[in-house]
């Protein structure tokens, strides 16, 4: 059993208490602690018996790839709502933070006979506990960003552009290994340090200024 098998496992044990036959999981961070990529476009299903990743023919192969899951494939006849009807779960679970209200109306307008469970948190509990893999990408997050601070201390002058200096960060961080940003980077001078979500500008940094850094990547 893989840490993925075991992270499911784990989920499979807090379903009776949420009342819940089985999880539809659609929060991206949620699928990807599943499958160990990326989650866009993508859903599971996971019940007592069963897990199963639900996406569409461009996630073919990545999703074949994943031997713990079992793929169903949507198109424009076969979708989420199509393959829960043919599962026909009783009590179905859904994340009620995440789901979207479209799609809520869908499942609820077409599956009348069976009762949403509207579930909360039950995914971020278990991810609130991390395994030695996951604290070991966060020490590698970690390193990245303070390597990139010590970077950007040597590379910073006056006559650089915001926008110039966050592209540093940001690269810099992208080839020490970051797959992705942890937000939009903050890269401000002056008077924008005030601002606490100052996007980047053409302004260029003057001899003397305060620089704003606010950074971060994930692993």
């Amino acid at each position: 059993m893989n840490r993925f098998e075991e992270r499911i496992r784990r989920l499979r044990e807090l379903l009776p208490g949420a009342g819940a036959d089985g999880l539809y999981v659609t929060l991206p961070e949620n699928v990807a602690y599943f499958t160990g990529t990326a989650g866009n476009d993508c859903a599971l299903w996971i019940d007592e018996t069963d897990a199963v990743i639900l996406t569409d023919f461009r996630y073919r192969e990545m999703a074949q790839s994943i031997g713990w899951l079992r793929l169903y494939e949507t198109d424009a006849r076969h979708s989420a709502v199509t393959f829960l009807k043919e599962l026909s779960p009783a009590r179905i679970g859904i994340e009620k933070e995440h789901l979207r209200l479209t799609e809520y109306l869908q499942l609820e307008g077409s599956l009348a006979d069976h009762k949403l469970v509207l579930t909360q948190g039950l995914v971020e509990s278990l991810r609130l506990v991390k395994d030695e893999d996951e604290l070991e990408a966060t020490r590698k997050a970690c390193r990245i960003a303070s390597d990139c601070f010590a970077h950007m201390c040597g590379f910073v002058r006056p006559g650089i552009s915001e926008k110039r200096a966050a592209l540093e960060i940001e690269h810099f961080m992208k080839l020490q290994g970051a797959e992705d940003l942890s937000f939009n980077t903050i890269c401000v001078s002056g008077a924008g340090g005030s601002r606490p979500h100052a996007v980047p500008s053409d302004k260029l940094i003057e001899e003397g200024e305060l620089l704003t850094r606010d950074y971060g990547c994930k692993v």
